[in-house]
């Protein structure tokens, strides 16, 4: 019996072919007749056959297929899991059915040349190797690999797993395994000193699907020869292409950049084949793609949105913050809706503004704030720093405020040199928000003079610090007259939906009337007829860009050059599947000139000045007349400031069509071009525009100039506070820098790591941050740059110091300090100081404490004379925990409102915070609780600082502890725990840890609560952290004398789940009580520490009057009240002398 696959004769009882494993035709055993393999009925008179088993893999003889993981060289066909559920699923009524499916064919090029120079194993092993890529990359885009060929695969997309897009798919998959071969190609060279190059063919037609095997296999018996042409196809292909056949180019088209190879005879055919090599996939071609609503025809359908729009713009100009959201999918007329509400707004009544978010801008802070700001002040593009200062000024004093103070923030948000002084010393986090201060007051004076609309246009794209800023806006506008309107997608939510004073729409699909109504506004009443028309409404589906588009694309393309006459009838009119092939399609219509100056306006992004069209274009004149073609075809529009040299594209859509639609090396090499024209434009105001440097530098080969400036506009957003933004940057330079170690300048690399490292301080990751430093010290200290190595040394130290490895901490910041008194660095000098500060004030001897009192005041004059905020603030925020820790809540407290005073001086409100938590700090240690809660809630409300907010949430937890509500404290204290546990910050638990303990302890945990604090007794002492084995062993005294004392009564659950706490704590509680509080007062007398003495003292004598012996406690109150009167700790002062009655 012959094989119908390879035409190898075979024995009449088998019943697969002994060369290739294909099932065999089958005799009816009623009538003879020859059935294909896999039939269920016979083909000649219709009696059931007898099903053959499943066929096992076929076995080439260069690679066996075998279970997976069985070895080198061996592969598995078995789908993953997920994909073999589908394929169940998909199969269970696949038996006989005819089936659209595209095939996939590879091979290897000089396979026999390949396997005689590494004979049978090494051949085995390279295949294997090859196998595993193919049969991996097929799973990954939902396709089934049905035979291994010797040196090559043959795959379906479309059966057993049914998929809408398989022709799509298998283009993919083809490309990706070209891809994967190019990545293996010098791995195997080395190991198997060979290069080999796939040849790829596919073809897209019916098959008749047979049975699911129970190895996930499919048999197919092809009506037809969809998988001989796929397999034909695969041998005319060029080593390391992909050859497709005009069937499958027709279903992807519009997806997929393709070369005609022209006609090529196949054995077999009796007609020429047209062959294309598969070049490329397009990203992002979606059925629906990204766009926003073209402005230009008559609007429909939206007459209850505009009323709204309308009637909330009357609300707020009676003295209230409005807001609309419009929510909708692309081209559904978001832009359309505001640009009709712009026109139709009274000029003189209310004050328009407009923001805008970008895709490409996601990672610029600010960005729509940045476009307010220049349209309010009149800043244009380019201009500069001086002018624009002085429109800044003037700006700011008409609406009453600080012109002089308030404009060097507002001119390092657009990019430019800040004047004056007014940001000396002041850190990114200060600049950042005083910059959001400014804004939102510029805002609220400004609807004080008339009521303010502003626009914010695709907020999908919004980064997080305009969102917070919006957020602050709305939250908080009260009654001034503004209205904010904003769009965005559906996928996205913003934060403050659900506030009052805010109104959600949806916009929904036109009707067919509506879009019936739209097509006659496009192309006029009597140029199609209802046919035609009927067809693009059906084809539009309500979505009013589609529909405009539709009818463009009919309409250019209605008769020959000249002619008047739209087509006759919808019958010869084919449109393109997609809105992006209807774009692309009348692109291609242009000419030469006006698409160049389009694709290079794609690169430059969605806003465009006419100045970088012909460096990036490489146009020679006629760029203004080329520009009035795409502006009266609908392609781009003038600028939001009118500028007759500044354009923006019409749609979101049509620039991402447009710039998706360039190839690889052309995209490349204009976004080089790009970056290199907007360098020799803008070199004296380069910070304004580092962003779009680092990204069209990052898109092309550049990678130093890519280095350059992902460092600058980090720096950029570190400097207003934008630290999503900031770590983007940096990280992806990080990732730059690694990998091009010489690619950076040893300057460039100092300012970007400096910048790095004090943003993970700011987010309080210190892990990430000796991660950076142990990495880069090494390369800074060989190349020679001392003053970078010592601040890098400080911030490793320090991070060392805040997590309490205080041996590596010491011999890190001392090494700083030695490197910058060397120096003569005042900065350097200072910041070492600092940060041994840190390293002592949890220290009680007095060696310690004499050192502390030096680098403090060492580091007090360099900040005072170099004017830095947040040196003078960390030096009295550890000055203000020394003084606490050291019982001298006095010097504490003056510490603390010496920080707030610097904060409101500063206007930061990050130092403000710093004092307000710290001085909490010192309101719970004085048992003032509800006091230390208010100014906890107050610092956690105006910080932005991550760090800080930890700190303020830390002194709410020990003040609920201490006012007895410990679930609360619980609650707060464990998170705070875990935070500092993931993310290096440990000295977090010289404030937490023991009243997380004693909060246990009150919440029916006592066991667990007491073993807590003594376990971090003995890892304080054996950390040598002198001042806080002392204050655990006096939260230890007063829990017992309280439960001495019977203050604290167990329940009888708490008890029974507490046996060991009854049998060792409870029944001695009055002993162990006495034994912390005397470990207690002995440390407070050694070390000179006032206030924890005389807290010692009283609850000593308190216990003492609960075993009545009232002498014992008599002197113990008279020395307690000495020290209470002389510290003034009233608090004590007013329980002693209710003790002594």
């Amino acid at each position: 019996m012959r094989c119908g696959q390879c035409g190898t004769d075979n024995r009449e009882a088998r019943k697969f072919c002994r060369e290739c494993g294909h099932a065999l035709p089958g005799l009816c055993p009623a009538c003879a007749f020859a059935n294909d393999g896999g039939d269920k009925f016979c083909g000649g008179c219709g009696t059931a056959l007898k099903p053959a088993p499943a066929a096992a893999a076929p076995a080439p003889a260069s690679a066996p297929a075998t279970a997976s993981g069985a070895g080198e060289g061996q592969v598995s066909l078995a789908m993953p899991a997920d994909l073999a559920a589908r394929a169940r699923h998909d199969a269970a009524s696949l038996a006989g059915e005819r089936r659209q499916v595209t095939a996939l064919f590879t091979d290897m090029a000089n396979f026999t040349a390949t396997s005689e120079k590494l004979g049978e194993e090494g051949t085995y092993k390279l295949m294997g190797r090859l196998y595993e890529a193919m049969i991996d990359t097929v799973h990954s885009h939902a396709g089934s690999v049905q035979e291994l060929t010797g040196d090559g695969i043959m795959a379906l997309f479309g059966a057993p797993i049914a998929v809408e897009d398989a022709p799509l798919r298998a283009c993919r998959a083809a490309l990706a395994i070209q891809r994967r071969m190019a990545e293996l190609e010098p791995v195997l060279a080395a190991d198997f000193g060979v290069r080999p190059k796939l040849r790829i063919g596919i073809n897209s037609g019916p098959v008749v699907v047979g049975e699911l095997g129970d190895d996930m296999r499919m048999e197919f018996a092809a009506l037809g020869d969809t998988l001989n042409l796929a397999s034909r196809l695969e041998s005319l292909a060029q080593p390391g292409t992909v050859a497709v056949s005009e069937e499958t180019r027709r279903q992807v088209e519009g997806f997929v950049e393709c070369s005609f190879l022209g006609e090529q005879k196949i054995k077999g055919k009796s007609r020429p084949e047209r062959v294309h090599r598969l070049d490329a996939v397009l990203s992002g071609v979606d059925r629906f793609a990204a766009a926003l609503h073209r402005g230009l025809t008559p609007l429909v359908g939206r007459d209850h949105e505009i009323a709204t729009l309308r009637a909330a713009a009357e609300e707020a100009a009676r003295g209230a913050v409005r807001v609309v959201n419009i929510a909708a999918a692309a081209g559904m007329g978001k832009s359309r809706l505001l640009h009709e509400f712009g026109q139709g707004l009274d000029g003189e009544k209310f004050f328009l503004l407009h923001g805008g978010c970008g895709a490409e801008s996601q990672k610029t802070p600010l960005l729509p704030f940045t476009e307010i700001v220049r349209t309010s002040f009149r800043v244009r593009d380019g201009e500069g720093a001086a002018k624009a200062g002085d429109k800044l000024r003037r700006g700011l004093q008409l609406l009453g405020m600080n012109g002089e103070a308030d404009a060097p923030f507002l001119q390092k948000l657009l990019g430019l040199p800040p004047s004056g002084d007014g940001l000396r010393g002041l850190d990114g986090e200060i600049v950042g928000a005083r910059t959001r201060e400014i804004l939102r007051r510029a805002l609220f004076e400004r609807a004080a003079l008339s009521p303010v609309i502003i626009l914010v246009e695709d907020l999908q794209w919004i980064d997080s610090a305009s969102e917070e800023l919006l957020l602050d806006i709305i939250a908080n506008g009260g009654t001034r007259a503004l209205l904010i309107v904003t769009t965005y997608r559906p996928e996205y939510h913003p934060p403050w939906h659900d506030l009052n004073g805010v109104t959600n729409l949806a916009l929904e699909s036109l009707s067919a009337e509506e879009t019936a109504s739209l097509v006659r506004g496009r192309v006029g009443d009597d140029i199609f007829n209802d046919d035609i028309r009927q067809l693009i409404t059906e084809k539009a589906e309500g979505n009013p860009l589609y529909a405009e588009e539709i009818a463009r694309y009919v309409f250019d393309g209605r008769a020959p050059a000249g002619g008047d006459h739209a087509p006759s009838s919808a019958g010869g009119i084919v449109l393109p599947g997609s809105l992006r092939d209807i774009v692309m399609s009348r692109v291609d219509q242009l000419e030469d000139g006006p698409r160049a100056v389009l694709q290079a306006a794609s690169v430059i992004g969605r806003q465009f000045p006419l100045e970088l069209i012909q460096p990036v274009a490489l146009v020679n004149g006629h760029l203004s007349e080329f520009a009035k073609t795409l502006e009266n075809r609908d392609f781009i529009l003038p600028g939001a400031l009118g500028e007759v040299q500044e354009y923006r594209f019409s749609q979101a859509m049509v620039r991402d069509t447009v710039y998706d639609g360039l190839l690889g090396e052309q995209r490349t090499a204009m976004h080089l071009r790009a970056g290199e024209a907007i360098e020799r434009l803008h070199g004296d105001h380069i910070g304004e525009w580092s962003d779009a440097l680092a990204h069209h530098f990052g898109q092309s080969t550049h990678t130093e100039s890519t280095l350059k400036y992902l460092a600058l506009a980090g720096r950029k957003s570190l400097g207003v506070y934008a630290l999503e933004e900031a770590a983007e940057r940096f990280a992806e330079a990080d990732k730059l820098a690694r990998g091009a170690p010489d690619a950076i300048s040893g300057g460039q690399l100092a300012g970007f790591l400096l910048a790095w490292v004090r943003l993970f301080y700011y987010r309080k990751d210190f892990r990430a941050l000796r991660q950076v430093t142990e990495h880069y010290i090494p390369r800074i200290e060989k190349a020679g740059d001392r003053r970078t190595l010592s601040l890098l040394l400080f911030w490793q130290g320090f991070s060392e110091a805040l997590n309490l490895e205080s041996a590596a901490a010491e011999s890190h910041l001392d090494r700083a300090l030695d490197l910058a008194r060397d120096l003569q660095d005042e900065e350097c000098i200072g910041y070492a100081c600092m940060g041994l500060l840190y390293l002592r004030y949890s220290h009680t001897d007095r060696q310690s404490r004499d050192s502390m009192a030096a680098l403090a005041e060492e580091a007090e004059e360099i900040a005072t004379r170099l004017g830095d905020i947040y040196l003078q603030s960390k030096i009295l925020f550890a000055q203000s925990l020394h003084g606490l820790l050291m019982g001298r809540f006095e010097d504490s407290r003056r510490k603390a409102q010496d920080l707030v005073v610097l904060g409101r001086r500063a206007g930061d409100p990050r130092t403000i915070s710093m004092g307000l938590y710290v001085g909490a700090y010192e309101r719970a240690y004085s048992e003032c609780c509800e006091e230390a809660i208010e100014d906890a809630d107050e610092a956690l409300r105006i910080s932005p600082d991550p760090l800080d907010r930890i700190g303020a949430r830390n002194t709410r937890g020990q003040a609920y502890a201490m006012l007895g509500r410990g679930r609360e404290a619980c609650a707060e204290l464990a998170d705070i725990l875990r935070e500092a546990e993931e993310s290096g910050f440990g000295m977090i638990r010289l404030g937490s840890v023991f009243a997380y303990g004693a909060a246990l302890a009150q919440s029916g945990e006592p066991t667990r609560g007491l073993r807590l604090i003594k376990e971090n007794i003995t890892a304080f002492e054996r950390l040598d952290l002198s001042a806080m084995p002392a204050i655990g062993h006096m939260i230890l005294g007063e829990i017992y004398t309280a439960i001495a004392r019977g203050e604290e009564k167990a329940s009888l659950g708490v008890l029974l789940r507490n046996p060991g706490f009854v049998l060792r704590d409870a029944l001695f509680a009055a002993k162990h009580a006495r034994h912390h509080l005397e470990l207690t007062i002995a440390d407070a007398r050694a070390t000179e520490r006032p206030a924890f003495l005389c807290r010692g003292l009283l609850n000593l004598a308190l216990l003492s009057q609960t075993k009545g012996q009232a002498q014992r406690a008599k002197p113990l109150l008279e020395e307690a009240r000495g020290i209470a009167k002389a510290q003034g700790l009233n608090i004590y002062l007013e329980k002693i002398e209710a003790a002594c009655g």
